[in-house]
Order: structure tokens, then C-alpha cells, then sequence
């Protein structure tokens, strides 16, 4: 079976030819309860539900947490194309039962207006540019950022990203 990714820190540690891991963040994309208990992210400081509405996301999303015995802590991030509340209450809806406990508030990202073109050539030049963003897709950027590290300057994120 082909495998992309690593399922715990010592795999990238490895792959890296270190002993520890010398960061203040580390971000992972975890696509499977599996891996979420093999990073041990119940002991994270801070956990992100990113989804979109479309049924595959939302179902995809949920089964990775629809396993868990204890509650864990999650803050939303939603790819929407309205951006309507309604949408939240029914991701709030689908997550009833589950060992889920919503954080305050939300980061909301544009799905369209160009944005997704935007991925599409940063995927095929294998690079990340920031400059055609749309401001609310570089605004939700600045929230994440923010929430990982309160004393970092977003004034300081936004020149560093105006060079790419």
C-alpha cells in the first residue's frame, strides 16, 4: 500500500534525522481517528475542525472524531461558499453526539471567488502564493495565526506574506 505522510512524531523524526522535535508549532492534517490518537492530539493545546459542506468533508470529518470515548476540544474553520449560519448549525446538528466540544467562535474562509483557482496553481507549481488571495481568505490566515500565537504581529505575518 502506498502511504504519504507520517502517522506520529517519531516518523518525522526520522525521516528528518533528529532525535526531538525543536519547535513551537507543529501542524498536522490528520485524516483518520487512527492518526489522531497516534499524534496523540487529545493532549494538543489546541485542535481545528477544517471542513467544507459537502457531504464528503462533513461525513469524512466526523467519522475521524465520531470514534472518540473522551471529549475533545475543537475549534471550527469552514470553507463555505455563503458563509451562512445556518451551515454552522447543522455541522452543530450533525456533531450532536458526538465526544465534541465546540470552541468559542469560528474562522470562516471564502470557498469561491477565485480562491480556489488560487489552489489549484499553488498545487501545480508546487509552491504557496498569498498575493491573489481574496482579503477574507487572508483575514481567516491572520485569525489562525493569532490563535496559535496571540504575541506574534500580524502587521509583521502580513509584509512577510506580501513576498509571496
Amino acid at each position: 500500500m502506498l502511504q504519504f505522510g507520517f502517522n506520529n512524531f517519531t516518523g518525522i523524526m526520522n525521516y528528518l534525522g533528529v532525535q526531538e522535535l525543536n519547535y513551537d508549532v507543529v501542524l498536522i492534517d490528520i485524516d483518520s481517528n487512527e492518526t489522531f490518537s497516534t499524534f496523540e492530539m487529545m493532549t494538543a493545546e489546541l485542535n481545528y475542525f477544517v471542513t467544507a459542506f459537502d457531504n464528503y468533508s462533513l461525513k469524512r470529518g466526523l467519522e475521524i472524531i465520531g470514534t472518540m470515548q473522551q471529549k475533545i476540544g475543537m475549534k471550527k474553520i469552514l470553507f463555505s461558499r455563503d458563509m451562512l449560519e445556518e451551515e454552522n448549525d447543522y455541522l452543530d446538528f450533525l456533531s450532536f453526539y458526538y465526544s465534541i466540544m465546540w470552541h468559542e467562535g469560528k474562522i470562516f474562509f471564502p470557498y469561491e471567488k477565485g480562491d480556489n483557482t488560487v489552489h489549484i496553481e499553488n498545487q501545480r507549481a508546487a509552491t504557496i502564493r498569498f498575493k491573489e488571495l481574496t482579503q477574507e481568505y487572508k483575514d481567516g490566515i491572520f485569525a489562525i495565526v493569532q490563535e496559535i500565537d496571540n504575541g506574534i504581529n500580524v502587521n509583521e505575518v502580513k509584509k512577510l506574506l506580501k513576498n509571496f
